[in-house]
């Protein structure tokens, strides 16, 4: 089930939006507008895109984008909710937020259940706009987990 219809078009007048998620098991929908701006930045052996449907109608303007195995997203603090339209309860992530493996040294982009991750020389260069419909970017960084904060 779509948390809401990922576009103007299919949803009968709701803000467009550029990202999007699924209720009940996480897939991360972005428009393949906004993607082009970042698409290079895909190491194709850990990230994959995606076709969406609809109604069994192909949605050439969209993309599901998974990253398998990607880096956990810490944070100092974190609430649960339950998602208004499936009843399913979700965490959502609060205070001080960080990964703590240092694998993604150097990494341009990470996908995760948290959102999508470009490192902030890579989104400065590019004068990467945030996508219509998501959160107000957030500096995350890196703390190795002897110095993270529970």
């Amino acid at each position: 089930m779509l948390a809401s219809a990922p576009s103007t078009s299919i949803c009968r007048g709701l803000p467009a939006s550029e990202t999007r998620w699924t209720c009940n098991f996480q897939v991360r929908l972005v428009s393949r507008e906004w993607l082009a701006q970042i698409e290079d930045l895909i190491d194709s052996r850990r990230i994959a895109l995606g076709q969406v449907y609809v109604d069994g109608q192909a949605l050439p303007d969209w993309a599901t984008i998974h990253e398998a195995h990607a880096p956990r997203l810490l944070s100092s603090a974190g609430r649960s909710k339950v998602c208004s339209i499936c009843g399913s309860p979700y965490a959502t992530l609060w205070g001080k937020i960080y990964f703590t493996d240092p694998s993604i040294v150097g990494r341009p982009l990470i996908i995760g259940a948290d959102g999508i991750f470009v490192r902030e020389d890579e989104a400065i260069r590019r004068a990467l706009r945030t996508p219509a419909g998501s959160y107000k970017p957030k500096l995350v960084g890196l703390n190795r987990s002897d110095q993270a904060t529970h």
